[in-house]
């Protein structure tokens, strides 16, 4: 089980064991983070860590995503009766859980220190919470809609649940027999930024890197696009594959009340081409990296003319493990 997946866990735990009392937080010790609990309060998850130096204090709203106190938990003593406490709505929760597993590092050392580090790190995330897509995510989703709905037209429906790059994963699509990178771009000569420094190591399973090349047109807008796809009847017809999709439109911050922002047109017509990522020799991969060369982050570009794209062929789009000649 991943850390999302064990933090999601026990964050429902501790909803449900509030719900069959609602007189006081409901607290979870996390198995091997003795100074982390998750936590929740009538709707709210909460994370514990400590201990924490800081003064004493109420609620403070810290980012329009959460809010942060520092104090005893009730019914536990020692370091805990200094706690930084971080609250934020459980409706945002796999929103928000990347960045508390992440918390997950910070050392109980310098509480206080570590978290303010992985903060600063996180920091553009926050700045965009609630906000309107960018011009670079409304590509990037709209090329990802594009080769859903590609998958989905030559494949088993059971697809649209493959699409999981918004809740997180490493790769856009995901499944037990193939994954699916997707990089958008609005050049003749796509261009794609790569991150993290991993995202396109080779894998056990066929991968490929699928470039979307779309243009500006008089066609269709993102909302629009979204609206096509969900009326799809591998979509619309199937209950837990609406839902998934519409999860995923939340996870990459998608809000319909926000459709005026969106009014730009794309052309109906596109490209797709894909790149073999386990049988190329062409890439940045981080097996490539001197380990004696110390870095923080990585985000490197790749230009496709530098590399041997293929045409994304009927054939591909019904089986995504067939060769890189296929």
């Amino acid at each position: 089980m991943s850390s999302i997946e064990e933090t999601s866990l026990y964050l429902r735990l501790a909803e449900t064991n509030w719900e069959k009392k609602q007189k006081h937080p409901h607290f979870q010790p996390i198995r091997g983070y003795p100074h982390i609990m998750l936590g929740h309060d009538e709707g709210k998850d909460i994370i514990a860590l400590a201990p924490s130096s800081k003064p004493r204090s109420e609620w403070i709203q810290v980012t329009s995503a959460f809010e942060t106190s520092v104090g005893p938990i009730d019914r536990f003593s020692g370091d805990w009766e200094k706690s930084l406490l971080i609250r934020f709505s459980s409706n945002d929760r796999d929103k928000i859980i990347p960045f508390v597993t992440e918390l997950y590092t910070v050392s109980p050392i310098d509480i206080d220190g570590n978290f303010d580090e992985t903060m600063s790190k996180w920091k553009a995330f926050f700045d965009r919470w609630g906000a309107p897509l960018s011009p670079e995510e409304q590509r990037g989703l709209f090329g990802e809609l594009i080769v859903l709905e590609h998958l989905i037209g030559a494949g088993s429906s059971t697809r649209v649940r493959d699409w999981v790059g918004p809740e997180g994963k490493l790769h856009d699509f995901e499944n037990d027999e193939w994954h699916i990178e997707v990089k958008t771009s609005m050049k003749n000569d796509p261009t794609a930024m790569i991150h993290p420094l991993d995202q396109l190591d080779p894998h056990e399973l066929p991968f490929n890197l699928v470039v979307v090349k779309i243009k500006p047109g008089e066609a269709i807008t993102l909302p629009e696009k979204i609206a096509v796809i969900r009326r799809h009847e591998k979509i619309c017809n199937i209950p837990a594959n609406l839902d998934h999709f519409n999860n995923m439109l939340k996870e990459i911050g998608y809000s319909k009340a926000d459709d005026h922002h969106y009014a730009y047109k794309y052309d109906s017509e596109h490209e797709t081409i894909r790149l073999d990522v386990n049988n190329v020799e062409t890439l940045l991969q981080s097996r490539g990296i001197d380990s004696k060369i110390r870095f923080d982050d990585i985000r490197w570009r790749l230009k496709a003319s530098d590399h041997d794209f293929l045409p994304c062929s009927v054939d591909f789009w019904a089986d995504p493990t067939i060769s890189a000649s296929g």
